[in-house]
């Protein structure tokens, strides 16, 4: 059903002051849900190579109200249970710290145990349809202990973590895994490695005391060696960003570039980043941390390369995760609450949503609220010139769903409301034709 609210022509400065106060971010509505959330924390999360799926990882049995088992597949619409994991019924250690794609599979470390064998792993792999565990990586076949870390170098899935041993083999923390075979990688390290990332030909690990007293050393291929300047702490993750590769420590981020140390940004209220994403060219953090640089964000923020901007009022407890999701910030954790609403343990960033980016051209403006949506959805129409309107909803199959006619031509700031209370959840595509002008955005509906 569609109703138009009003229609009237106004003067273009009051049509200004009507949308200004309509766009206002409300903090409260920018972290939004993923339907119900999961009934247990997120780890990790990692995008397919197609980039049309999110994997999300950790220790729940719910997400959406499907049941699961520490993973789970979100494609933007749905959550698609990945079959054949089993939970240990023993001692409740069963859980998925770390994903990643490799060779088109997706490994996982953690303890995972499968539906398919009695030994449990310390590392398995998900194939599109069956669960396997990578051979001699359980504790029963010659794995002595956890991976905590994961990174594809030189066409290589490298593994660290506190291990000493695989396949009989001494490893000492470190092994790689060519998708047949494992291999040591030198003498490996001194001390727990708990992070992996290539940058600049070679592999960099961090963690503690790897190499005497440093907690950052790399591989060139041949040897491990320092790099030549100190992190002044345990390394907890890595991201290659501005040509630079950015390092969290237990004292802050650290930029290292050309074997030397910088750090922009102190004072994290004694925590610590514990992940990286890009977006829009952006550097987001997810971890714990109360604070940045003075700045109060609540676990999550963004570095811009000269200031750290909050999310919202941030979260109530540790961000585990965060990943560049089809073009929106995803986060992941311990949290149960995400600019103030009840969340549990993952949300999606989501500022209002502009059509047309350049603000009061003389052209025509929309604004779709609330977005996402379950039941009406508002739309806020500027137009600078007299025009008829046509607005269609799309479904991502590009059938039309909804669509609005006027019977006149209008001009300045118009409003009709949309009834899409029957829509199935899923993301949408709408269009506004005005005339020779054309916008197109995106809408979702969560139930």
């Amino acid at each position: 059903m569609i109703k138009q609210i009003w229609t009237v022509t106004i003067y273009r400065t009051l049509a200004i002051c009507i949308l200004c106060l309509l766009y206002l971010p409300s903090t409260a509505q920018q972290w939004q849900s993923i339907g119900s959330g999961l009934n247990g924390e997120v780890k990790s999360m990692v995008v397919n190579p197609a980039g049309d799926k999110l994997y999300i990882a950790g220790k729940f049995t719910v997400a959406d109200g499907v049941s699961v088992r520490n993973i789970v597949c979100w494609d933007g619409s749905n959550m698609i249970a990945l079959n054949g994991l089993e939970s240990d019924s023993l001692n409740n250690l069963d859980q998925i710290d770390g994903i990643i794609y490799f060779n088109g599979d997706l490994y996982a470390i953690g303890t995972i145990f499968l539906s398919s064998d009695t030994n449990w792993y310390y590392i398995a792999k998900w194939d599109g349809t069956n669960w396997s565990g990578i051979p001699k990586a359980s504790f029963a076949l010659g794995m002595d202990a956890n991976a905590y870390a994961m990174s594809v170098h030189n066409s290589k899935l490298y593994f660290g973590g506190w291990f000493t041993t695989i396949d009989g083999q001494t490893m000492n923390n470190v092994a790689s895994w060519d998708g047949t075979n494992w291999a040591p990688v030198g003498n490996g390290t001194f001390g727990q490695i708990s992070a992996l990332s290539s940058y600049n030909s070679e592999l960099y690990a961090g963690g503690f005391s790897l190499l005497g007293s440093e907690f950052i050393v790399k591989w060139n291929g041949t040897k491990w060696d320092t790099v030549g300047a100190s992190s002044g702490g345990p390394v907890m993750a890595f991201q290659e960003y501005d040509s630079k590769l950015y390092v969290s420590t237990n004292i802050g981020l650290g930029i290292l570039s050309s074997s030397s140390w910088t750090f922009p940004a102190t004072g994290f209220g004694n925590g610590v980043i514990l992940d990286f994403a890009m977006l829009n060219g952006d550097l987001y953090v997810g971890g714990a941390i109360p604070q940045a640089a003075g700045t109060t964000v609540n676990n999550v923020a963004k570095w811009n390369l000269t200031s750290w901007d909050s999310l919202s009022s941030g979260m109530d407890d540790r961000v585990n995760a965060v990943v560049n999701f089809n073009g929106e910030l995803y986060a992941g954790g311990d949290f149960l609450t995400a600019g103030g609403d009840s969340i549990m343990h993952i949300a999606k960033w989501e500022a209002p949503s502009w059509i047309n980016p350049s603000l009061f051209n003389n052209q025509q403006q929309v604004i779709v609220y609330p977005n996402p949506a379950s039941d009406l959805v508002t739309l806020n129409i500027e137009l600078g010139h007299p025009s008829n309107i046509f607005f269609e909803l799309y479904n991502v199959h590009g059938e039309k769903v909804r669509s609005f006619t006027s019977s006149q031509k209008f001009v300045g700031f118009f409003s009709v409301t949309l009834d899409v209370a029957s829509l199935p959840s899923g993301i949408y595509y709408h269009t506004l034709l005005t005339g020779e002008h054309s916008l197109t955005g995106k809408l979702v509906i969560i139930r």
